[in-house]
Protein backbone atom coordinates (compact mmCIF):
# COMPACT_ATOMS: atom_id res chain seq x y z
CA UNK A 1 0.00 0.00 0.00
CA UNK A 2 2.81 2.44 0.86
CA UNK A 3 4.38 1.79 -2.57
CA UNK A 4 1.12 2.67 -4.29
CA UNK A 5 0.85 5.93 -2.29
CA UNK A 6 4.43 6.84 -3.16
CA UNK A 7 3.77 6.31 -6.86
CA UNK A 8 0.61 8.41 -6.72
CA UNK A 9 2.17 11.27 -4.73
CA UNK A 10 3.22 13.35 -7.79
CA UNK A 11 -0.33 13.15 -9.12
CA UNK A 12 -1.72 14.07 -5.70
CA UNK A 13 0.61 17.08 -5.55
CA UNK A 14 -0.38 18.25 -9.02
CA UNK A 15 -4.08 17.86 -8.21
CA UNK A 16 -3.72 19.75 -4.92
CA UNK A 17 -1.85 22.60 -6.58
CA UNK A 18 -4.46 22.90 -9.32
CA UNK A 19 -7.20 23.09 -6.67
CA UNK A 20 -5.32 25.76 -4.69
CA UNK A 21 -4.74 27.80 -7.82
CA UNK A 22 -8.46 28.15 -8.45
CA UNK A 23 -9.41 31.76 -8.01
CA UNK A 24 -5.81 32.97 -8.15
CA UNK A 25 -4.35 34.84 -11.16
CA UNK A 26 -1.84 32.93 -13.18
CA UNK A 27 1.77 33.98 -13.47
CA UNK A 28 1.52 34.79 -17.15
CA UNK A 29 -1.64 36.80 -16.64
CA UNK A 30 0.20 39.13 -14.28
CA UNK A 31 3.41 39.27 -16.25
CA UNK A 32 5.33 37.18 -13.68
CA UNK A 33 6.89 35.15 -16.49
CA UNK A 34 9.08 38.15 -17.31
CA UNK A 35 9.92 38.98 -13.67
CA UNK A 36 13.67 39.14 -13.03
CA UNK A 37 15.05 37.96 -9.70
CA UNK A 38 17.27 40.04 -7.47
CA UNK A 39 18.39 40.33 -3.85
CA UNK A 40 15.49 40.23 -1.41
CA UNK A 41 13.19 38.00 -3.46
CA UNK A 42 11.80 35.00 -1.59
CA UNK A 43 11.59 31.74 -3.55
CA UNK A 44 9.82 28.51 -2.81
CA UNK A 45 12.34 25.68 -3.35
CA UNK A 46 11.73 21.94 -3.20
CA UNK A 47 14.51 19.45 -4.00
CA UNK A 48 13.29 15.93 -3.27
CA UNK A 49 15.59 14.21 -0.77
CA UNK A 50 17.59 17.36 -0.02
CA UNK A 51 15.20 20.26 0.62
CA UNK A 52 12.20 18.13 1.51
CA UNK A 53 11.75 14.43 2.21
CA UNK A 54 11.63 11.77 -0.51
CA UNK A 55 8.08 10.97 -1.64
CA UNK A 56 6.72 13.79 0.56
CA UNK A 57 4.21 16.38 -0.58
CA UNK A 58 5.86 19.79 -1.09
CA UNK A 59 4.44 22.52 1.14
CA UNK A 60 2.13 25.03 -0.55
CA UNK A 61 2.35 28.64 0.66
CA UNK A 62 -0.54 31.01 0.05
CA UNK A 63 0.37 34.61 -0.87
CA UNK A 64 -0.63 37.64 1.17
CA UNK A 65 -3.99 39.33 0.60
CA UNK A 66 -2.43 42.17 -1.41
CA UNK A 67 -0.14 40.01 -3.53
CA UNK A 68 -0.78 39.27 -7.21
CA UNK A 69 1.27 36.05 -7.08
CA UNK A 70 -0.18 32.55 -7.25
CA UNK A 71 0.53 30.11 -4.38
CA UNK A 72 4.16 29.04 -4.12
CA UNK A 73 5.50 25.51 -3.73
CA UNK A 74 8.43 24.50 -1.56
CA UNK A 75 10.39 25.86 1.37
CA UNK A 76 11.07 29.58 1.48
CA UNK A 77 14.58 30.64 0.51
CA UNK A 78 15.76 34.24 0.23
CA UNK A 79 17.94 35.53 -2.61
CA UNK A 80 20.97 36.92 -0.81
CA UNK A 81 22.46 40.39 -1.27
CA UNK A 82 24.99 39.03 -3.79
CA UNK A 83 22.22 37.53 -5.93
CA UNK A 84 22.77 33.88 -4.95
CA UNK A 85 20.69 31.08 -3.44
CA UNK A 86 22.24 29.15 -0.58
CA UNK A 87 21.08 25.50 -0.78
CA UNK A 88 22.43 22.32 0.87
CA UNK A 89 25.21 20.26 -0.73
CA UNK A 90 25.89 22.66 -3.62
CA UNK A 91 27.79 25.88 -4.13
CA UNK A 92 25.76 29.13 -4.03
CA UNK A 93 23.66 29.38 -7.18
CA UNK A 94 23.65 32.79 -8.91
CA UNK A 95 20.08 33.71 -9.87
CA UNK A 96 20.13 37.49 -10.07
CA UNK A 97 18.61 38.67 -13.35
CA UNK A 98 17.06 35.27 -14.10
CA UNK A 99 13.40 34.49 -14.62
CA UNK A 100 11.73 31.89 -12.42
CA UNK A 101 11.97 29.11 -15.01
CA UNK A 102 15.64 29.95 -15.61
CA UNK A 103 16.34 29.82 -11.87
CA UNK A 104 14.64 26.41 -11.70
CA UNK A 105 16.86 25.14 -14.52
CA UNK A 106 19.94 26.46 -12.68
CA UNK A 107 18.93 24.61 -9.50
CA UNK A 108 18.28 21.40 -11.44
CA UNK A 109 21.64 21.65 -13.17
CA UNK A 110 23.42 22.18 -9.84
CA UNK A 111 21.93 19.00 -8.35
CA UNK A 112 21.97 16.76 -11.45
CA UNK A 113 25.22 17.58 -13.24
CA UNK A 114 28.33 15.47 -13.22
CA UNK A 115 28.88 11.75 -13.27
CA UNK A 116 27.65 11.38 -9.70
CA UNK A 117 24.71 13.74 -9.36
CA UNK A 118 23.36 14.56 -5.93
CA UNK A 119 19.81 13.59 -6.89
CA UNK A 120 18.49 11.32 -9.60
CA UNK A 121 17.06 12.55 -12.87
CA UNK A 122 13.51 11.67 -11.86
CA UNK A 123 13.65 13.48 -8.50
CA UNK A 124 11.28 16.38 -8.19
CA UNK A 125 12.87 19.88 -8.20
CA UNK A 126 10.61 22.92 -8.09
CA UNK A 127 11.36 26.65 -7.83
CA UNK A 128 8.55 29.20 -7.53
CA UNK A 129 8.27 32.87 -6.57
CA UNK A 130 6.89 33.16 -3.03
CA UNK A 131 7.27 36.90 -2.41
CA UNK A 132 8.66 39.77 -4.42
CA UNK A 133 11.35 42.01 -3.04
CA UNK A 134 10.16 45.45 -1.95
CA UNK A 135 11.36 48.93 -2.82
CA UNK A 136 11.33 51.44 0.05
CA UNK A 137 10.01 54.83 -1.06
CA UNK A 138 9.05 57.96 0.90
CA UNK A 139 6.33 60.22 -0.51
CA UNK A 140 5.94 63.77 0.84
CA UNK A 141 2.85 65.62 -0.39
CA UNK A 142 1.75 69.21 0.10
CA UNK A 143 -1.14 69.11 -2.36
CA UNK A 144 -3.66 67.51 0.05
CA UNK A 145 -6.17 70.17 1.08
CA UNK A 146 -8.31 70.10 4.18
CA UNK A 147 -12.06 69.85 3.71
CA UNK A 148 -12.59 72.73 6.12
CA UNK A 149 -13.62 76.12 4.72
CA UNK A 150 -10.82 78.43 3.67
CA UNK A 151 -10.41 81.48 5.89
CA UNK A 152 -8.25 84.13 4.28
CA UNK A 153 -8.81 86.62 7.09
CA UNK A 154 -7.33 84.57 9.90
CA UNK A 155 -3.65 84.69 8.94
CA UNK A 156 -1.93 81.32 8.54
CA UNK A 157 -4.39 78.55 7.71
CA UNK A 158 -4.20 74.84 6.98
CA UNK A 159 -3.67 75.75 3.32
CA UNK A 160 -0.97 78.35 3.81
CA UNK A 161 1.32 76.89 6.49
CA UNK A 162 3.24 74.76 3.93
CA UNK A 163 2.87 71.61 6.02
CA UNK A 164 3.18 68.29 4.21
CA UNK A 165 2.02 64.71 4.70
CA UNK A 166 4.68 62.02 4.55
CA UNK A 167 4.17 58.30 3.88
CA UNK A 168 6.69 55.46 3.83
CA UNK A 169 5.84 52.78 1.25
CA UNK A 170 7.11 49.29 0.58
CA UNK A 171 6.37 48.77 -3.11
CA UNK A 172 6.70 45.27 -4.59
CA UNK A 173 9.28 45.00 -7.36
CA UNK A 174 7.57 45.46 -10.70
CA UNK A 175 5.04 47.84 -9.13
CA UNK A 176 7.66 50.36 -8.01
CA UNK A 177 6.46 53.08 -10.37
CA UNK A 178 5.50 56.67 -9.64
CA UNK A 179 1.82 56.09 -10.42
CA UNK A 180 1.49 53.33 -7.80
CA UNK A 181 3.24 55.47 -5.17
CA UNK A 182 0.92 58.41 -5.83
CA UNK A 183 -2.24 56.28 -5.85
CA UNK A 184 -1.33 54.80 -2.46
CA UNK A 185 -0.78 58.27 -0.97
CA UNK A 186 -3.86 60.12 -2.17
CA UNK A 187 -4.14 59.81 -5.94
CA UNK A 188 -2.87 61.58 -9.04
CA UNK A 189 -2.03 65.25 -8.36
CA UNK A 190 -4.49 67.78 -9.72
CA UNK A 191 -4.62 71.53 -10.08
CA UNK A 192 -3.59 72.07 -6.46
CA UNK A 193 -0.12 70.66 -7.19
CA UNK A 194 2.78 72.11 -9.12
CA UNK A 195 3.37 70.78 -12.62
CA UNK A 196 6.71 69.20 -11.62
CA UNK A 197 7.16 66.24 -9.27
CA UNK A 198 10.57 66.04 -7.64
CA UNK A 199 12.35 62.74 -7.01
CA UNK A 200 15.42 62.79 -4.76
CA UNK A 201 17.61 59.74 -5.30
CA UNK A 202 20.68 58.55 -3.44
CA UNK A 203 23.69 57.72 -5.59
CA UNK A 204 27.38 56.98 -4.92
CA UNK A 205 29.59 60.03 -4.93
CA UNK A 206 31.59 58.96 -7.96
CA UNK A 207 28.85 57.07 -9.77
CA UNK A 208 28.13 58.04 -13.35
CA UNK A 209 24.44 58.34 -14.28
CA UNK A 210 22.90 55.81 -16.62
CA UNK A 211 22.46 56.84 -20.25
CA UNK A 212 18.68 56.94 -19.85
CA UNK A 213 19.02 59.50 -17.05
CA UNK A 214 21.94 61.47 -18.46
CA UNK A 215 19.81 64.37 -19.67
CA UNK A 216 17.93 64.59 -16.37
CA UNK A 217 21.17 64.32 -14.39
CA UNK A 218 22.56 67.36 -16.17
CA UNK A 219 19.56 69.29 -14.88
CA UNK A 220 19.74 67.85 -11.37
CA UNK A 221 20.95 69.50 -8.19
CA UNK A 222 23.44 67.49 -6.15
CA UNK A 223 24.46 67.94 -2.51
CA UNK A 224 26.67 65.93 -0.23
CA UNK A 225 25.85 64.18 2.98
CA UNK A 226 22.66 65.00 4.84
CA UNK A 227 21.89 68.35 3.14
CA UNK A 228 18.73 68.83 1.15
CA UNK A 229 19.05 69.82 -2.54
CA UNK A 230 19.20 73.58 -2.97
CA UNK A 231 18.65 76.10 -5.70
CA UNK A 232 21.10 75.69 -8.54
CA UNK A 233 22.47 78.98 -9.88
CA UNK A 234 24.51 79.38 -13.02
CA UNK A 235 25.93 82.60 -14.42
CA UNK A 236 24.02 84.72 -11.95
CA UNK A 237 20.67 83.42 -13.24
CA UNK A 238 18.44 81.25 -11.11
CA UNK A 239 17.64 77.95 -12.79
CA UNK A 240 14.09 76.73 -13.34
CA UNK A 241 14.71 73.67 -11.17
CA UNK A 242 12.32 73.54 -8.23
CA UNK A 243 14.35 72.66 -5.12
CA UNK A 244 13.92 72.30 -1.41
CA UNK A 245 14.48 75.30 0.84
CA UNK A 246 17.80 75.63 2.68
CA UNK A 247 18.01 73.84 6.00
CA UNK A 248 20.42 73.23 8.79
CA UNK A 249 22.66 70.18 8.68
CA UNK A 250 21.27 68.62 11.87
CA UNK A 251 17.85 67.69 10.47
CA UNK A 252 16.54 64.84 8.32
CA UNK A 253 19.83 62.94 8.41
CA UNK A 254 17.86 59.70 8.54
CA UNK A 255 16.75 60.28 4.94
CA UNK A 256 20.29 59.76 3.72
CA UNK A 257 21.82 56.36 4.27
CA UNK A 258 25.12 57.04 2.52
CA UNK A 259 26.00 60.28 4.35
CA UNK A 260 29.39 61.64 3.21
CA UNK A 261 29.92 58.76 0.78
CA UNK A 262 26.84 59.55 -1.26
CA UNK A 263 24.95 62.38 -2.88
CA UNK A 264 21.31 63.11 -3.48
CA UNK A 265 20.36 63.74 -7.09
CA UNK A 266 17.08 65.41 -7.85
CA UNK A 267 15.08 64.49 -10.95
CA UNK A 268 12.14 66.52 -12.20
CA UNK A 269 9.11 64.72 -13.63
CA UNK A 270 6.69 67.01 -15.50
CA UNK A 271 3.02 66.24 -15.04
CA UNK A 272 0.12 67.69 -16.97
CA UNK A 273 -2.50 69.59 -14.96
CA UNK A 274 -5.13 69.02 -17.64
CA UNK A 275 -7.94 67.21 -15.80
CA UNK A 276 -9.38 65.92 -19.09
CA UNK A 277 -6.19 64.07 -20.01
CA UNK A 278 -6.11 61.64 -17.08
CA UNK A 279 -5.23 58.60 -19.21
CA UNK A 280 -2.12 60.16 -20.71
CA UNK A 281 -1.12 61.49 -17.29
CA UNK A 282 -1.43 58.01 -15.72
CA UNK A 283 0.60 56.40 -18.52
CA UNK A 284 3.31 59.01 -18.09
CA UNK A 285 3.56 58.36 -14.35
CA UNK A 286 3.46 54.57 -14.81
CA UNK A 287 6.60 54.71 -16.96
CA UNK A 288 8.66 56.33 -14.19
CA UNK A 289 10.40 53.68 -12.06
CA UNK A 290 11.41 54.42 -8.47
CA UNK A 291 14.55 53.11 -6.81
CA UNK A 292 15.09 51.98 -3.24
CA UNK A 293 15.42 54.99 -0.94
CA UNK A 294 13.81 57.49 -3.32
CA UNK A 295 12.00 60.49 -1.83
CA UNK A 296 9.10 61.81 -3.90
CA UNK A 297 7.97 65.40 -3.36
CA UNK A 298 4.61 66.69 -4.58
CA UNK A 299 4.64 70.43 -3.92
CA UNK A 300 1.47 72.47 -3.63
CA UNK A 301 0.96 75.46 -5.85
CA UNK A 302 0.95 78.67 -3.82
CA UNK A 303 -2.55 80.00 -3.28
CA UNK A 304 -2.98 82.96 -5.65
CA UNK A 305 -5.14 85.75 -4.23
CA UNK A 306 -6.36 89.23 -5.11
CA UNK A 307 -7.28 92.10 -2.81
CA UNK A 308 -10.21 94.50 -2.71
CA UNK A 309 -10.72 97.97 -1.28
CA UNK A 310 -12.51 101.27 -1.73
CA UNK A 311 -16.29 100.79 -1.91
CA UNK A 312 -15.80 97.01 -2.04
CA UNK A 313 -15.58 94.96 1.12
CA UNK A 314 -11.89 95.00 1.93
CA UNK A 315 -10.38 91.54 1.96
CA UNK A 316 -8.31 88.81 0.37
CA UNK A 317 -9.94 86.41 -2.09
CA UNK A 318 -8.55 83.26 -3.80
CA UNK A 319 -8.11 83.09 -7.55
CA UNK A 320 -9.48 79.93 -9.17
CA UNK A 321 -6.78 77.66 -10.55
CA UNK A 322 -8.78 76.08 -13.33
CA UNK A 323 -10.36 79.10 -15.02
CA UNK A 324 -9.83 82.72 -15.96
CA UNK A 325 -11.37 85.28 -13.61
CA UNK A 326 -12.20 88.68 -15.09
CA UNK A 327 -12.78 91.92 -13.20
CA UNK A 328 -16.58 91.74 -13.37
CA UNK A 329 -16.58 88.27 -11.80
CA UNK A 330 -14.00 89.32 -9.21
CA UNK A 331 -16.11 92.31 -8.11
CA UNK A 332 -19.19 90.09 -7.89
CA UNK A 333 -17.30 87.53 -5.76
CA UNK A 334 -16.20 90.33 -3.44
CA UNK A 335 -19.83 91.38 -2.88
CA UNK A 336 -19.86 94.43 -5.12
CA UNK A 337 -23.23 95.70 -6.42
CA UNK A 338 -23.26 97.30 -9.85
CA UNK A 339 -25.26 97.30 -13.04
CA UNK A 340 -28.57 97.84 -11.25
CA UNK A 341 -31.05 100.71 -11.56
CA UNK A 342 -29.64 103.61 -9.60
CA UNK A 343 -31.07 107.10 -9.24
CA UNK A 344 -33.36 109.12 -7.05
CA UNK A 345 -35.80 106.23 -6.52
CA UNK A 346 -33.00 103.95 -5.48
CA UNK A 347 -31.48 106.57 -3.20
CA UNK A 348 -28.06 106.75 -4.91
CA UNK A 349 -26.14 106.18 -8.10
CA UNK A 350 -24.02 103.03 -7.98
CA UNK A 351 -20.21 103.23 -8.48
CA UNK A 352 -18.87 101.95 -11.79
CA UNK A 353 -15.22 103.03 -11.84
CA UNK A 354 -12.77 100.25 -10.97
CA UNK A 355 -9.05 100.72 -10.43
CA UNK A 356 -6.88 97.61 -10.93
CA UNK A 357 -3.51 98.11 -9.21
CA UNK A 358 -0.97 95.56 -10.46
CA UNK A 359 2.57 95.03 -9.19
CA UNK A 360 5.06 94.35 -11.99
CA UNK A 361 8.06 92.03 -11.98
CA UNK A 362 10.55 94.89 -11.56
CA UNK A 363 8.84 96.03 -8.33
CA UNK A 364 6.95 98.94 -9.85
CA UNK A 365 3.20 99.10 -10.17
CA UNK A 366 0.71 100.01 -12.85
CA UNK A 367 -2.91 101.12 -12.50
CA UNK A 368 -5.63 100.22 -15.02
CA UNK A 369 -8.97 102.01 -15.18
CA UNK A 370 -12.05 99.89 -15.97
CA UNK A 371 -15.57 101.18 -16.64
CA UNK A 372 -17.82 98.47 -15.23
CA UNK A 373 -20.86 99.65 -17.19
CA UNK A 374 -18.95 99.20 -20.41
CA UNK A 375 -17.38 95.94 -19.21
CA UNK A 376 -20.83 94.46 -18.62
CA UNK A 377 -21.90 95.04 -22.21
CA UNK A 378 -18.51 94.49 -23.90
CA UNK A 379 -16.42 91.44 -22.96
CA UNK A 380 -13.30 92.95 -24.54
CA UNK A 381 -13.20 95.47 -21.68
CA UNK A 382 -12.99 92.79 -19.00
CA UNK A 383 -9.30 92.20 -18.23
CA UNK A 384 -8.33 89.10 -16.31
CA UNK A 385 -7.37 89.44 -12.67
CA UNK A 386 -3.78 88.45 -11.90
CA UNK A 387 -2.35 87.17 -8.64
CA UNK A 388 -1.66 90.05 -6.26
CA UNK A 389 -3.96 92.55 -8.00
CA UNK A 390 -5.81 95.10 -5.86
CA UNK A 391 -9.30 96.08 -7.03
CA UNK A 392 -10.56 99.46 -5.80
CA UNK A 393 -14.15 100.41 -6.61
CA UNK A 394 -15.04 104.09 -6.52
CA UNK A 395 -17.49 106.66 -7.87
CA UNK A 396 -16.84 108.66 -10.99
CA UNK A 397 -16.80 112.45 -10.45
CA UNK A 398 -20.25 112.81 -12.06
CA UNK A 399 -21.61 110.01 -9.88
CA UNK A 400 -20.35 111.72 -6.73
CA UNK A 401 -22.08 114.96 -7.78
CA UNK A 402 -25.29 113.08 -8.60
CA UNK A 403 -25.28 111.36 -5.23
CA UNK A 404 -24.68 114.68 -3.48
CA UNK A 405 -27.67 116.18 -5.32
CA UNK A 406 -29.83 113.17 -4.41
CA UNK A 407 -28.94 113.58 -0.74
CA UNK A 408 -29.76 117.27 -0.81
CA UNK A 409 -33.09 116.59 -2.52
CA UNK A 410 -33.95 113.82 -0.09
CA UNK A 411 -33.16 116.09 2.82
CA UNK A 412 -34.67 119.45 1.74
CA UNK A 413 -36.60 118.91 -1.51
CA UNK A 414 -38.98 116.39 0.00
CA UNK A 415 -39.75 118.76 2.87
CA UNK A 416 -40.56 121.60 0.43
CA UNK A 417 -42.78 119.37 -1.72
CA UNK A 418 -44.70 117.59 0.98
CA UNK A 419 -44.22 119.84 3.96
CA UNK A 420 -43.62 118.65 7.44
Amino acid sequence: MQCVINRLSPFVVSFAISIVNLGFPTADANGQGSYRLSAGDVLGVFVEGVVGEIDSTPPVQLPGPESDLPPSIGFRTVVRHNGTLSLPLVEPIYVKGLRIEQAERAVKEAYRRGETPIVSADSRIMVTLARKRTISVTVIRQDAISSRPINFRGGVTDRSDSSARGTRLQLPAGDNDLLTALIQTGGIPGINAKSLIRISRESPRNARPAAANARQSRQATQVRGSHFPRTNRSGGQQSTISTLPPRSSDHHASFYRGYTNSTRTEFLVPISTDSENTGAKAAQLKSRRLADGDIVYVDARPTAVYYTGGLLRGGEFPLPRDKRLDVVEAVALAGGSFGGNGGVAAGSVQPTELLVVRRLADGSQRTFLVDLNRAISDASHRPAVAAGDTLILRFKPGQRAANAGIRVFNTFGAQQLFGR
